[in-house]
């Protein structure tokens, strides 16, 4: 009997699980077989905040399992399993989906790595719907931290079974009775069904697995959170939770087999497979699951419903097979609705990328479209700047999203280009579709305009001492506060470190999303409370008012009182716009060169200049060559001829604006 779910925090989703059974009546021999394999399979991920031990608790999971010594060095050649990208390994977390099987006594344990950040919430909610169960890590020394909650509501929204771990037991600054009492009294969890581990002396990882075993259930063959949604009972369906490009077999699709209530229906080699996004028929070439490595099940053997494992199907493109849609059968066996919850990826984040440092268009071009075969969420469109050339105007999940785009393209391509500001989609009031799109300032009227612009729910967890610094930082960016909780943590004095805090606090805030790709408000709030400071935020949904109006003021800029195409920007007209232009133009006039006469560099509303630098002229001691003194009338004649030089020049020349200007004014970094 699988025991209930044992924890539920207070104001969380109450979700009831569901677990279709099948009847009994007509089952062969064959089939009470395949039921046995599926009663005997464990689906389950690993979440928890970002460095509190996932990637290695994965590793000791499959040397537990595998029998293996340093199973990810001896059988992929990397410090760990899960961690198949360089920006991972680097930055310490998940932008790659990894799903592993692995074998415990007579079970099959199904793990599917999943992201914890925001920008890939989207990926997440379908990876944690192929799951039933998740292992929800807290770092002992650590405590519970602003992912830990995020990523605790996730898995609660999609009705999985939680196994509570307090892992790094096993360092010296580690306090379990106050995380104990912090999961309890954040979270919800009873501290007897927490249990104690250490992945990285492998203490405790068998009772792991066991927990794993007996309190998640086997796999479900409807999806837990759509209770409301049509089901197919004899038709078997497919959800695709992640896919990655391979330059010689096409694209490999990551599927959760579903099915209505027929258990002896199986994806194998042979098939032919319908995609409902988009109607392509394929067929399947390649069958199997990933024990870390690819194995391949031969036919007439396949993926039966439950299972989680890996097709090739000559799919040349990600855009074929997008994350989150529904995979059947072709033909009279195909179903007739698709598993719910599909919806394309929407940029929130645009920023321009052009060629830079060495590198050449076609360079950065071949190595984003190389990009995107693996990142169907990357959207490209090219774009012309008169000042930085020919490039991309890019579309990103969130403001990580392009950092990890960034740094890929360095580390696996050798592309470094120059990245403009970014600057999120803003809205115009009472039209729909893509002409209410605003994601570029040329799209603006000079001047004020009415828009409606993004809005995000921010959360941030702090020590209270450090609480009125971070709610200082915090409304000067246009915040709303909507929450405020302190939390007292109960230190033991005899355990904790000697400046621990003993109690946090819990901030919920309303933020505009320019205010948080455009600024340095992460850098703030980490020096305003030592770095204790933790962060996470999420889309508000329909209901919470996602857009809201605001005045926007389109900012250009004039160097000698010519315009200066490439550098207008949207900004929200509040009491820091001037202030935030003016910065602007002192980083243009540092680097614009001296010119043989004077001149201004400004920025405008409309025509209304708001922030001016004067550059001087560069002074040419045109009497120099009058030896000994020289008579004064013919020091005036000189100094009156460069000066008229001077105004032909001012009136006639036009001064020539280094690309570096370019990139002072508008790139991220």
């Amino acid at each position: 009997m699988i025991p209930p779910r044992a924890w539920m925090p207070v104001g969380f989703p109450k979700i009831v699980f569901r677990l279709a059974h099948a009847s009994s009546a007509g089952s062969t021999a064959a089939e009470a077989s395949l039921v046995g394999a599926w009663s005997r399979t464990r689906n389950f991920t690993i979440v928890g905040h970002v460095d509190h031990g996932k990637s290695t608790l994965c590793d000791r999971l499959l040397e537990r399992t595998t029998q293996l010594v340093n199973v990810s060095k001896r059988l992929l050649g990397r410090p760990q399993v899960t961690d198949s990208l360089e920006v991972e390994r680097v930055r310490g977390i998940t932008v790659k989906l990894q799903t592993v099987r692995m074998r415990y006594n007579e079970y099959t344990l199904n793990f599917i790595d999943t992201p914890g950040h925001v920008d890939f919430g989207y990926e997440v909610s379908r990876s944690l719907a192929a799951c039933e169960g998740a292992v929800l890590l807290v770092d002992a020394s650590q405590g519970v931290q602003a992912q830990t909650v995020a990523n605790a509501r996730l898995a609660a929204a999609a009705g999985l079974h939680i196994v509570p771990v307090l892992n790094k037991i096993d360092l010296p600054t580690a306090n379990v009775p106050r995380c104990l009492q912090e999961m309890q009294q954040v979270l919800g969890l009873d501290p007897q069904q927490v249990l104690r581990a250490s992945a990285k002396t492998g203490q405790g990882v068998h009772d792991i697995l066991r927990a794993i075993v007996e309190r998640v259930p086997p796999p479900a063959l409807t999806m837990a959170t759509e209770a409301d949604a049509p089901v197919d009972p004899n038709r078997l369906r497919a959800l695709v939770f992640d896919a990655e490009h391979d330059r010689y077999r096409g694209v490999i699709v990551l599927v959760r087999i579903f099915s209505g209530h027929q258990r002896s229906e199986a994806l194998r080699s042979g098939h032919r497979i319908q995609i409902f996004s988009t109607g392509k028929v394929y067929t399947v070439e390649e069958a199997g699951y990933v024990a870390p490595g690819p194995i391949r099940v031969p036919a007439p053997a396949g993926l039966y419903p439950g299972d989680v494992g890996y097709i090739i199907a000559t799919i040349r493109s990600m855009e074929e097979v997008p994350v989150g849609d529904t995979i059947t059968l072709a033909g009279a066996a195909a179903a007739r609705h698709p598993l719910p919850g599909y919806r394309p990826a929407k940029p929130a984040v645009y920023a321009g990328l052009f060629p830079g440092g060495g590198t050449s268009y076609e360079e950065l071009r071949d190595a984003l479209y190389k990009l995107r075969l693996g990142d169907s969420a990357l959207q490209l469109e090219p774009e012309r700047s008169s000042a930085l050339g020919t490039g991309f105007r890019v579309g990103f999940l969130g403001f990580l999203h392009m950092t990890i785009v960034r740094e890929r393209l360095a580390h696996e391509h050798g592309v470094r280009p120059y990245v403009t500001s970014p600057s999120v989609v803003y809205r115009w009031p009472g039209r729909e579709g893509d002409a209410a799109k605003v994601d570029s300032a040329q799209q603006v009227p000079p001047g004020l305009s009415q828009l409606l612009e993004p809005w995000v729910r921010l959360e941030v967890t702090a020590p209270t001492e450090y609480v009125g610094a971070c709610m200082e930082s915090l409304q000067c960016r246009r915040a709303q506060l909507r929450e405020h909780r302190t939390q007292l943590q109960g230190a033991d004095s005899d355990t904790a470190p000697a400046d621990a805090p003993t109690s946090t606090t819990r901030l919920e805030y309303d933020l505009p999303l320019a205010e948080l790709v455009s600024g340095d408000l992460f850098d703030r709030l980490r020096a305003s409370s030592r770095g204790y400071a933790l962060l996470d935020y999420r889309p508000l949904a329909d209901e919470e008012a996602p857009y809201r109006q605001v005045q926007v003021a389109r900012i250009d800029f004039a160097v000698a009182d010519e315009p200066v195409d490439g550098l207008s920007l949207l900004m929200c007209n509040g009491p820091d716009t001037h202030a935030r232009a003016k910065s602007i133009v002192q980083r243009l006039a540092a680097v614009i060169p001296r010119q043989l006469f004077k001149f201004n560099v400004q920025a405008l509303i409309g025509s209304r200049v708001i922030a001016s630098e004067h550059i001087p002229a560069i002074r040419k001691n045109v009497t120099a060559k009058c030896y000994g003194g020289g008579d004064v009338s013919r020091k005036r004649r000189l100094l009156d001829k460069q000066k008229h030089g001077r105004k032909q020049l001012r009136d006639t020349a036009r001064v020539r604006i280094p690309t570096e200007a370019y990139i002072a004014a508008l790139r991220t970094v």
